[in-house]
């Protein structure tokens, strides 16, 4: 809507890192990719909801984060918590200074692929769009 547009580019002065797109496809891409995901994600998520109770898998998600700026970061979290059935509730931070997001997935079979799954499909794309 006009808004989405017009909130960031009124605010955009308060922002404490200057955000540069110089790869608009990307951008595109990343939306088709994740508006997919959100579709899928919502027909699975149907299906769980209206089948045995046994079929949940509840988990916390550890994802190794490679991003570098919190904006990055921020996105990354907000795409996962946009996916029906996963929520990001976390960033942690261990003594050397890595970062991880914490995800809560509401089925997960195997955490490692999740949190890989995560990283290919989100976190690499991000990459290449913020160059960061």
């Amino acid at each position: 809507s006009a808004l989405a547009l017009a909130i960031p580019y009124v605010t955009r002065r308060f922002w404490p890192e200057p955000i540069v797109v110089d790869r608009p496809l990307r951008v595109m891409q990343y939306v088709a990719i994740v508006g997919y995901d959100i579709v899928v994600a919502n027909l699975q998520l149907t299906a769980l909801i209206l089948g045995p109770i046994a079929r949940l898998r509840p988990v916390f998600v550890r994802v190794p984060l490679d991003l570098r700026t919190d904006f990055a970061v921020t996105l990354l979290a907000s795409t996962v918590t946009l996916t029906p059935g996963t929520v990001s509730v976390d960033i942690e931070v261990d003594a050397a200074g890595a970062r991880r997001l914490v995800v809560h997935v509401l089925r997960c079979v195997d955490a490692q692929a999740m949190a890989q799954s995560i990283k290919d499909r989100y976190e690499r794309r991000l990459q290449e769009i913020l160059e960061c």
